[in-house]
């Protein structure tokens, strides 16, 4: 058996500690968008069929969905909208969805400018 020395057990051991809390943001159900152990938003989920959420805001139908319609519609997203708090530049959180996270270009009708 090897003898480990105090330098060696110290470097090993930072090491060792350093992957322990390194490791959940570098894999992906520990990155940001994730955090608080909350899913992203399907689109087949009730409530979000219902205010017409979609993941890509340039897919959706914008002759069920008039509000999206038009040249304002292009701007519509839900990085634009009051309700949305960023957690990284793809997914955020939403306060008509509180348990899951949304795409920041997704769009659903509840969309509201922001101040």
């Amino acid at each position: 058996m090897k003898k480990i020395d105090r330098r060696n057990f110290f470097k090993y051991g930072a090491a060792a500690f350093a992957s322990l809390i390194l490791s959940p943001i570098f894999s992906r159900k520990g990155s940001l968008a994730f955090a608080g152990g909350k899913p992203p938003l399907s689109p087949s989920d009730p409530t979000a069929q219902a205010l017409g959420y979609n993941p890509d805001n340039r897919k959706v139908d914008t002759k069920k969905w008039t509000k999206k319609a038009g040249a304002a519609g292009k701007h519509q997203m839900c990085k634009t909208c009051q309700f949305y708090t960023p957690i990284d530049s793809h997914h955020g959180n939403c306060q008509i969805f509180v348990n899951n996270t949304v795409m920041s270009h997704g769009w659903c009708n509840s969309w509201t400018k922001k101040a």
